[in-house]
């Protein structure tokens, strides 16, 4: 019998040994509704989590663009990002590459 099925057991038998179904089959659904609820939120977490680092991409990326179009140097955008997003100056420099035009 799976080691699930044993705690269940223990966890619904009535006072003769028996299993109280209506037990069981309500603690089946509870285990599974908070497995479904934990599975959820760490796939929302994981979806939150990438949508705010699009969100940052996009940002950095505005950002340099309109640095650009306002007459700001390179290196003057270059230091802004690295301030405003807290970035390294090589992860900043990437980015720099990438949308500087």
């Amino acid at each position: 019998m799976d080691k699930r099925m044993l705690e269940l057991k223990e966890n619904v038998q009535n006072e003769d040994g028996g299993i109280n179904m209506c037990g069981a089959v309500d603690q089946m659904i509870a285990e599974g509704m908070e497995r479904g609820l934990e599975q959820g939120m760490e796939r929302g977490l994981k979806q939150g989590m990438e949508r705010v680092a699009q969100e940052k991409v996009w940002g950095i990326r505005n950002m340099i663009e309109v640095c650009q179009e306002l007459g700001g140097t390179y290196d003057n955008t270059q230091f802004q990002v690295e301030m405003r997003y807290h970035l390294s100056q090589e992860d900043a420099g990437k980015y720099m590459k990438q949308y500087w035009k």
